[in-house]
């Protein structure tokens, strides 16, 4: 977990408003973050941060999710074990298999839509 202001301080130099880019990815909900202690905090799993962008695969899976689930239950999602994929977290799973995951988040997204 990296709090937004240090992401963006990593980012710095990798893109032009490192601070913006981290407040438009978290106020679009196109990133997974929580509000802790009056900060709010980013999982680091779910960014390339040589390229400065958020990995395609975690994208895709919050797109699915994000109507859904609000973003305590997104990062619960993506941290607990989920037994469509054996028992294996998300975020365990992702860079060995998107498409389960993807797979995952779709058939999460049914039920909790009803």
């Amino acid at each position: 977990m990296v709090a937004a202001d240090d992401l963006a301080g990593l980012l710095r130099g990798r893109v032009e408003q490192p601070l913006s880019t981290v407040a438009r990815w978290i106020v679009a909900r196109e990133v997974v973050s929580v509000a802790w202690r009056a900060r709010t905090l980013l999982p680091l799993f779910q960014f390339d941060l040589a390229s400065a962008r958020v990995r395609a695969p975690v994208a895709t899976v919050v797109s699915e999710l994000v109507d859904v689930f609000d973003d305590g239950e997104l990062a619960r999602w993506f941290a607990e074990p989920n037994v469509l994929l054996g028992n294996i977290s998300p975020v365990q799973r992702i860079s060995a298999d998107p498409g389960a995951v993807l797979a995952a988040a779709r058939a999460d997204r049914f039920i909790a839509r009803g």
